[in-house]
């Protein structure tokens, strides 16, 4: 997520693209304790019951735990934001966000999404995001130490190149060994 909306923010003028990666990396923090304290209270609740509690009560808490931490209160805001106005905030950079890494598994109806309306974005371009920013998603994943595309096939590369070198070192010594045996030298 905070790859997606470091590349959204990056290309929308209106916000930094350094604190929509962080609000993207930290936009669920709070799902943990909510699931950790309805799983020592021995709560039983069914999947749909336990995603709408979580949803409901992540932001809180996450805004609690950065609080906590004392993150400044324009960081705290970004996690407990829910936009519900005209104006575009950085909820809606990782709410879109969200919804274009789902894209790739799932169709969504761009036309419906109140988050591309208050960006002012087109339907073409939530389509053609993945493809169109695939470099610039590799770069901020890359800068977050997520494994890219490019590294692995750079170390696809170099498996196969020392398996190749493993190889020609075996074959040169079967021929040292069959050159020996032959007297062949």
């Amino acid at each position: 997520m905070g790859a997606v909306s470091y590349v959204l923010a990056k290309n929308n003028r209106q916000f930094n693209a350094d604190q929509a990666m962080l609000a993207g990396l930290l936009h669920n923090i709070g799902a943990l304790p909510v699931c950790l304290y309805i799983e020592q209270a021995g709560m039983e609740l069914d999947e749909t019951a336990l995603c709408e509690l979580v949803d409901r009560l992540q932001f809180r808490v996450g805004a609690l735990l950065l609080r906590a931490w004392n993150f400044p209160d324009t960081m705290v805001k970004m996690i407990e934001d829910r936009p519900d106005g005209e104006q575009a905030t950085y909820a809606d950079i990782v709410s879109l966000a969200d919804l274009l890494v789902q894209s790739s598994l799932q169709t969504v109806a761009w036309h419906e999404v109140a988050a591309v309306r208050r960006l002012g974005l087109e339907v073409t371009f939530c389509d053609g995001f993945l493809q169109q920013f695939a470099e610039q998603l590799d770069l901020a994943r890359g800068l977050l130490g997520m494994e890219t595309k490019n590294r692995q096939a750079n170390k696809t590369r170099e498996v196969k190149l020392v398996i190749s070198r493993s190889r020609m070192k075996v074959r040169a010594d079967l021929l040292t060994r069959l050159a020996n045996f032959l007297g062949i030298r």
